[in-house]
């Protein structure tokens, strides 16, 4: 039976590359420009010939790279001057062969302060240092009275395309290209579409604002007619009788109030105590790791990995609880408690108040409450019957009687405001 090995805390258990992130270490020619070029292979210019120096800027860029980063050159030094010099058979400097094959050739041509005085003139080379057309023969073969200017290839102009008869495009086909331009335009160029729904909201939520205002601050006249009356009244009173008490504790030993009488005690669990152990925990975790490294082809390699490891440990648990038993005491005492009110009401204008007696069980908790109220019927503005039910002191409640009619006023939303003689704000409201 095969077993299963427990991994080792801090195991690596998988690695997935989350980012990876390539320099490239580039020179830039300062005789000609040519930028972009690979400082670890590429120590001459391909373009002028000019050899790497401290004047070439060089520098590490993580941007992509043209096609010039990855010319290698070949960078061949001589054995006799030590001059760098690419894919050519002779040394630029003092003409000494630089390939076996053109040895010979090399030594037909006079070189050094011996040869003749030439006229000077401008040579036009090519990428590879020679004449055009030139293939097997030197063009300086170490005579330097020739003034070489580097030289810009172009390419010959293409030749016309020549013109095709395109089919004609069907009907779908110009609907399609003309309904996709003005979309695409206006995706473009358009606001957002929640501007649009935030700035509705808005809007409609001054309109509301501005009708609940107009609505609750017009005002119109009309009739109030009083349908009914009535009173309440209710006296708090608290009443002295035996209360249940109840404490628990851990102790056996406990000393109730001196004026609890109905003591009783019982063993009971008052709580319960975890119990904690050290468990094997299996976890798997993760981290970041971030390296870094020079590649084969000179570029420098920035890696940023998800690192997935086992992180088990013995870690503090609950692994149950232990119940925790004390004593239970329950008694009696005698205390003041709040009780049902004394209360009374009518639908009259005779008030008459209960009487109330204080006992030695019995007392009075508070002052009483009264409220005189009367309830009015009025016309609104769609000539429909409203009632409403206000609240006034007593003097003011008893002037008025069942049926007497008063001048009122309704707000937009035919609520009574004001009543005429029995509210002071009515003559506001009407200004």
């Amino acid at each position: 039976m095969a077993r299963t090995t427990r991994p080792k805390p801090g195991q690596e258990l998988g690695r997935r590359t989350l980012s990876r992130v390539v320099s490239y270490l580039v020179w830039d020619c300062s005789s000609c420009g040519v930028k972009g070029l690979n400082s670890n292979k590429c120590r001459q210019c391909p373009q002028c010939g000019n050899s790497k120096d401290a004047t070439d800027k060089e520098d590490r860029s993580a941007n992509k790279v043209d096609a010039n980063y990855k010319f290698e050159g070949a960078d061949v030094t001589c054995q006799s001057c030590g001059t760098q010099n690419e894919a050519r058979f002779s040394c630029k400097q003092c003409g000494t062969a630089l390939d076996k094959k053109f040895e010979k050739q090399v030594t037909d041509f006079v070189v050094g302060p011996t040869a003749l005085a030439l006229p000077k003139r401008q040579v036009q080379i090519d990428n590879n240092g020679f004449l055009p057309g030139a293939t097997d023969t030197p063009w300086t073969a170490g005579q330097h009275n020739d003034e070489v200017g580097p030289v810009t290839l172009q390419e010959p102009p293409a030749p016309p395309k020549p013109v095709q008869n395109k089919p004609k495009a069907s009907v779908e086909e110009i609907k399609t290209e003309v309904k996709g331009q003005p979309e695409s335009i206006s995706n473009e160029n358009s606001p957002r579409p929640w501007i649009f729904i935030i700035a509705a909201v808005v809007a409609l939520l001054c309109i509301i604002g501005w009708y609940v205002y107009n609505q609750f601050n017009s005002f119109t006249q009309t009739t109030a007619t009083v349908s009914s009356v009535s009173w309440t009244y209710s006296l708090p009173r608290e009443e002295y009788a035996a209360r249940d008490q109840s404490y628990e504790t851990e102790n056996g030993f406990w000393r109730p109030p001196s004026d609890a009488f109905a003591i009783s005690n019982r063993d009971v669990i008052i709580r319960y105590e975890p119990i904690y152990e050290q468990v094997w925990v299996s976890e798997t975790c993760t981290r970041t790791e971030y390296s870094s490294y020079n590649n084969t082809d000179g570029t420098w390699v920035t890696q940023t990995d998800l690192v997935t490891y086992d992180c088990s440990s013995y870690q503090t648990k609950q692994v149950g609880t232990d119940p925790i038993e004390g004593t239970r005491w329950d008694w009696k005492e005698m205390e003041w408690a709040t009780t049902a009110p004394l209360t009374a009401r009518g639908d009259n204008y005779d008030v008459v108040y209960p009487s109330f007696i204080p006992t030695k069980t019995l007392r009075q908790a508070g002052e009483p409450v009264t409220t005189f109220n009367i309830m009015f019927s009025f016309t609104d503005d769609e000539n429909e019957i409203g009632q409403s039910t206000r609240t006034y002191p007593r003097a003011t409640w008893e002037r008025t009687s069942i049926g007497k009619r008063y001048d009122a006023v309704i707000d937009g939303f035919d609520r009574l405001r004001a009543v005429s003689g029995l509210d002071p704000e009515y003559q506001k409201l009407l200004e």
